[in-house]
């Protein structure tokens, strides 16, 4: 049983070290740009930003699915302690060695170690998420129809940073305002700005032994803000066309 404990254990100790974000393993990874351990995607499905693979927090009493990242560890794991099914028990031919492994207090440790920093890195890349693009989430969740309907009622909508904190819900009923081509020209500019901000966002983030490859959510999110700023381009456009034929 000794030599299959080894194999485990020196297994379990390289997804540590590769995992573990103050290790020397991650310091020579970001000088010398070593490849991760697993390759995972953000994608836009409107409404929601979801990952490949899936990496939303799964509750304590919960079976962990096969194909979340969490999932993907598990099976590492299992790989390497199913290596103790490769030889039947010398002084018991009808067994292996898989008991003797699984009541092991030393990889019990590890493995909880593995799994420990493993949610670690799988919250990070969701706080990522929720920090850097869920501040979007209006551009792709709200209706265009809708909001330039509004607009082109109201005129732009006020700031938060307008509001007084003692304006009742009353107080904020808008009063009928034709936008002018200062509003439209703020509101194109607003939408090209945030592309830009999109557009310099990183293609690709690292978390230790996960990289984020963010270059499919980049693309849609700038395919829906360009979407808004057209909208109001074509509304300016079919204006003028309309004026000019009558």
């Amino acid at each position: 049983a000794v030599g299959f404990f080894d194999v485990v254990r020196v297994s379990l100790q390289y997804l540590i070290d590769q995992m573990d974000p103050d290790g020397p393993v991650q310091q020579n990874r970001v000088v010398n740009d070593m490849a991760p351990l697993l390759e995972a995607k953000m994608d836009l499905i409107i409404p929601d930003l979801l990952f490949t693979p899936d990496m939303e927090e799964i509750a304590p009493d919960s079976d962990i699915p096969e194909d979340s990242a969490e999932g993907v560890v598990g099976a590492w794991i299992k790989a390497f302690m199913d290596t103790a099914t490769l030889m039947k028990r010398l002084d018991d031919p009808e067994c292996d060695y898989m008991t003797a492994l699984l009541q092991n207090g030393t990889l019990a440790t590890l493995k909880a170690r593995v799994i420990s920093l493993a949610r670690e890195s799988v919250g990070r890349c969701r706080n990522y998420r929720d920090t850097v693009y869920m501040p979007y989430a209006t551009l792709y969740r709200e209706d265009r129809e809708a909001y330039m309907e509004r607009f082109l009622v109201y005129g732009p909508p006020p700031e938060l940073d307008d509001l007084d904190e003692s304006d009742s819900e009353a107080d904020l009923e808008m009063e009928p305002k034709e936008p002018t081509l200062d509003d439209f020209d703020a509101e194109i500019s607003k939408y090209r700005k945030v592309a830009q901000d999109v557009s310099n966002l990183p293609s690709f983030v690292s978390f230790t032994w996960v990289r984020l490859d963010l270059r499919q959510v980049k693309q849609k999110m700038l395919v829906v803000i360009n979407q808004w700023a057209d909208m109001f381009i074509e509304h300016l456009t079919d204006d003028v066309r309309l004026k000019l034929s009558e």
